[in-house]
């Protein structure tokens, strides 16, 4: 008895396996479509980013900065290669001006703490060495792809409005399409857009919103979009008319995650900056 109950348990199991097989795959309904309204709004979002990606984005760079050192020691010299740096910065005039954020270029604290780690290498191995030449490369890589040349003609402390103006090496008769500034005041829940090179990945564009109309300690107008460290110098776009409302200075991160909040320097303290230090910029 035992082993005929076991042998219909089988056929039972055979036969639900194969009626299954039979039927063929589950059909699973397919999902209801989108309304009309919502489509609409999802080809609109997508228009209007790639406005800016043809109208801004062109205007905007990725910084690269690198330190090396030439160490002479008994038997040669060598070289050591610090961590490279990057940041966002854009054009303001067509002969290849640009503002970035101060700390962007600033390598003062990371070239100490690179050479201190070399010196302890070299003391370790009991490696005496005499001269030290430091060699500083700042680059830009352009929207297209192309690296070129930069120095740095004016900056503010990182402390205080933490400004850089640059001026970008173009090609002898080449001109860049500048972003102009905005004078809007009324700013608070505004829509608007950061583009920049985060985490070193060039012209990606995020949205977000004016986070309030007053400033943050008086000095900073508060941006709440995705925002992360490599958009420090990029420009905040007004999505109404395309200009610039503040550059990305401070991205407020707790522990390794990033919180899409971040501070930016308002367009009127920039302007006040190039003419200080850019007396042919017309605002």
């Amino acid at each position: 008895m035992k082993n005929k109950n076991i042998f219909l348990g089988f056929l039972a199991l055979f036969l639900a396996i194969m009626f299954i097989a039979h039927r063929g795959p589950t059909e699973v309904a397919p999902p209801a479509p989108f309304s009309e309204p919502v489509i609409a709004f999802v080809d609109a979002q997508d228009a209007l980013y790639e406005q800016v990606r043809e109208q801004v984005a062109p205007s905007v760079f990725k910084i690269v900065s690198g330190t090396m050192f030439r160490i002479s020691i008994p038997s040669g010299v060598v070289t050591a290669q610090c961590p490279v740096i990057s940041g966002s910065g854009f054009f303001v005039t067509r002969d290849g001006h640009g503002i970035t954020a101060a700390h962007v270029i600033d390598m003062t604290e990371d070239d100490k703490a690179c050479f201190e780690t070399v010196k302890a290498n070299l003391n370790e191995k009991k490696i005496p060495f005499s001269e030290v030449k430091r060699i500083s490369i700042t680059n830009a890589i352009l929207a297209d792809g192309r690296t070129l040349q930069m120095v740095v003609l004016a900056a503010t402390s990182p402390e205080n409005e933490d400004l850089a103006l640059v001026q970008v090496a173009m090609p002898k008769g080449e001109t860049i399409r500048p972003l102009a500034f905005s004078n809007a005041t009324d700013l608070s829940d505004q829509t608007v857009a950061v583009v920049g090179a985060p985490f070193g990945i060039a012209n990606l564009i995020s949205t977000g919103k004016i986070g309030r109309a007053e400033l943050h300690n008086g000095q900073y107008r508060l941006v709440v979009a995705p925002v992360y460290p490599g958009n420090s110098g990029g420009p905040v776009i007004l999505l109404r008319d395309f200009r610039v409302v503040g550059i990305i200075d401070k991205v407020v991160v707790q522990g390794d995650a990033a919180t899409n909040i971040a501070y930016a320097v308002p367009a009127n303290v920039v302007v006040e900056f190039l003419h200080a230090h850019l007396p042919i910029y017309v605002f």
